[in-house]
């Protein structure tokens, strides 16, 4: 009589991941500072779907997450948005029973969207679009964008006590994306080594002013050294 064998780590089934639709936000940096919270959702069993302007793809598409291109006008937007639940649902079953999609801008149209797309909407509950979330999540005041973004991702996923995030992005970069950069600074003439200062933010979060006042003397103190 034999023993039953255990099956190993590798013999053992894995559960699939779970589809999670993403909307990102529309400026680059705030999607760049989005992305160790879109890492933190893909590490604990979602496979990401990202939903964001035409640039979005090859910003963030080394990350190997699939990437859809939102179209202009409400309705354009909701078929899109329809078409990708139906799809995700031939997937997943569970998909239509829970929270859905995961806002990272604050605004109301951005959940409006999601609801004329047949969707259950998870965000912040910010520009009093509260009563169109399906699972509000409670926003912070006085933090940095990457903070902001990583506690949304946090709260979803129900996590206590808080991860902090990395320090680093070390955003993933695509080998055909460095080339076309680099023949960029070539034909520009850019040396090697180069810094990029951005000194341009817009707009009022919780009621401050996202303007940094200090670029100026940031630039001043680089050139030095």
């Amino acid at each position: 009589m034999t023993a039953a064998s255990t099956p190993s780590p590798r013999q053992t089934a894995q559960p699939a991941p779970r589809p999670l639709i993403v909307r990102l936000c529309n400026q680059v940096g705030d999607v760049v500072l989005s992305v160790p919270a879109l890492r933190l959702l893909q590490a604990h069993g979602y496979a990401l779907h990202i939903v964001g302007k035409k640039w979005a793809a090859a910003l963030v598409g080394a990350e190997g997450w699939a990437c859809h291109a939102y179209p202009s006008g409400k309705r354009e937007r909701g078929r899109m948005l329809r078409s990708l639940a139906r799809e995700l649902t031939a997937v997943d079953a569970s998909f239509p029973r829970r929270p859905n999609i995961l806002l990272m801008p604050n605004s109301l149209s951005s959940a409006l969207e999601a609801r004329l797309g047949g969707l259950k909407p998870a965000g912040y509950a910010r520009d009093s679009r509260g009563w169109l979330l399906a699972r509000k999540e409670r926003p912070g005041t006085g933090r940095h964008e990457l903070q902001d973004h990583f506690d949304l991702a946090c709260s979803f996923l129900g996590l206590d006590p808080r991860p902090q995030p990395p320090r680093y992005i070390d955003l993933a970069v695509s080998p055909a994306a460095q080339a076309v950069a680099r023949a960029l600074l070539a034909e520009r003439g850019v040396p090697a080594r180069y810094l990029v200062v951005v000194p341009f933010a817009a707009g009022v979060v919780d009621k401050r002013d996202k303007r940094w006042p200090g670029f100026a003397e940031l630039t001043r103190e680089l050139a030095t050294q």
